[in-house]
């Protein structure tokens, strides 16, 4: 609990200079599939809401909605200038990509069956990706979760530690 969501914001959404940067509209988190969409920022903006609006209009399903996310981020490379061709690829410039630690960091099994980083005590997000509460395993790490962030922060490790040791 010692990230905030205006430390991620300040971190990743803010333009960090150049006249042709802006700040961000669109942050989501890497990981070895591609993106997650599990949790992602949106900027109240005219860029976010036609952004959204492709989104959900893409056919384009391949992969639960990471596919129709990813491929309205990288579309526009299809209109490149063949002039322009030995340029680096970018994403368009409302769109920022983080590191899972800082915004969506997996629990196992998904940590582990997609070798994805694993959440530590002081990351923003704990994500159960793939992780139905149905299943008694990720309903007690969900549970735990919510017992252990109502702990003051430095309590946290310590609880977490123990829980560690607990687990079967």
């Amino acid at each position: 609990m010692e990230v905030s969501l205006e430390d991620v914001v300040r971190t990743y959404a803010l333009a960090v200079g150049g006249q042709a940067e802006e700040d961000a509209h669109f942050i989501v988190a890497e990981d070895p599939g591609g993106i997650n969409t599990g949790l992602f920022l949106l900027r109240a903006s005219e860029w976010s809401l036609g952004f959204l609006e492709r989104v959900s209009a893409s056919a384009f399903t391949v992969a639960w909605d990471q596919s129709m996310f990813f491929w309205e981020m990288v579309r526009g490379a299809l209109d490149i200038d063949l002039a322009d061709f030995g340029a680096d690829f970018g994403y368009p410039p409302q769109v920022r990509l983080i590191h899972q630690a800082h915004f969506n960091a997996f629990v196992p099994p998904a940590s582990t069956d997609w070798m994805a980083y694993e959440w530590r005590p002081g990351d923003f997000v704990r994500h159960f990706a793939g992780c139905p509460w149905q299943e008694p395993p990720c309903l007690r790490m969900m549970e735990q979760t919510a017992l252990v962030a109502a702990l003051p922060a430095e309590e946290q490790v310590r609880a977490l530690a123990a829980l560690r040791e607990a687990a079967p």
